[in-house]
């Protein structure tokens, strides 16, 4: 089946990464693996979770790890230009969020089309990254019908990326 959108907003893809959070161990896996913690159960999962002097984080999500209250802190960059000091203030939120007894221990991620890490200066500074290409990759080995529409997604927003540096690029502005 054949699926098409005429848009895909990082509103769009912080729903679908959510609703994995929430419902699948396997996707989990591929953001903890890169810190290191091999179990953990989620107990929250927060869209946009605003500061009034600190900011947003796009993706909240706590785990239970055995005992503990491990969070991830998620950037969800699609096309979009980072803001000012836009990872310095993730890590003032979480070091807010353990003093406000939210969680133990927080990680501070940014998820986007490969090419988005690789050329963007501000998401290297962002201490762990995924791509939406390896969450495709996680969405092909499902091989059924819900993961053909995630991949859909994820095809759309890679291109949407990708023309939107273009654009950039073409105009000569060389931070986004």
């Amino acid at each position: 089946m054949e699926h098409k959108f005429r848009d895909i907003l990082e509103h769009d893809m912080d729903m679908l990464f959510l609703e994995e959070f929430a419902c699948s161990n396997a996707f989990c896996k591929i953001f903890l693996d890169k810190i290191g913690i091999s179990k953990a159960e989620v107990c929250l999962t927060w869209q946009s979770k605003t500061d009034e002097q600190l900011g947003e984080s796009d993706m909240t999500v706590i785990f239970d790890c055995n005992g503990r209250k491990v969070a991830l802190l998620i950037e969800d960059k699609i096309d979009a230009i980072a803001m000012p000091e836009q990872p310095a203030r993730y890590v003032l939120r979480g070091d807010k969020g353990i003093c406000n007894g939210e969680y133990d221990e927080y990680y501070i991620f940014i998820v986007a089309p490969q090419e988005y890490l690789d050329k963007n200066e501000k998401a290297k500074e962002y201490p762990n990254h995924v791509s939406y290409e390896e969450i495709k990759e996680y969405f092909e080995q499902l091989n059924d019908s819900r993961s053909s529409f995630k991949i859909a997604q994820l095809n759309l927003s890679i291109e949407k990326q990708k023309n939107g540096y273009q654009l950039i690029k073409n105009s000569a502005v060389t931070e986004f």
